[in-house]
């Protein structure tokens, strides 16, 4: 199931407030908070692009914000940097990773 990737232009992409995420060796591991760990159901692992775009949304980005970004840091066009980070932010939604907000004057 695909998601909508945003609701309006003012739509911002957020961390999920219950998950925790580290950095090692090159990778961000992330997953979701739980009582003990036997209630961690997964660790999901980000490098390269998916890592940079995560460490974005330690404030919330816009879709617009995002690609700019990976653009601006990678060698890639706006074109293929948009249906990647597109594709990517769609995962994590299904994923209750991140969560969508509206911009209340940032």
């Amino acid at each position: 199931m695909e998601l909508p990737l945003a609701d309006s232009r003012a739509s911002r992409i957020a961390r999920a407030s219950e998950i925790a995420a580290r950095q090692v060796a090159g990778e961000v591991l992330v997953f979701p908070l739980a009582r003990t760990a036997a209630q961690v159901s997964c660790i999901y692992t980000f490098e390269g692009v998916g890592g940079f775009v995560w460490e974005q949304l330690s404030t919330p980005q816009t879709m617009d914000e995002l690609v700019e970004s990976v653009v601006e840091t990678f060698d890639v066009s706006p074109e293929v940097a948009a249906r990647d980070v597109g594709a990517f932010i769609g995962e994590l939604r299904q994923t209750n990773l991140v969560r969508m907000t509206e911009d209340v004057g940032r």
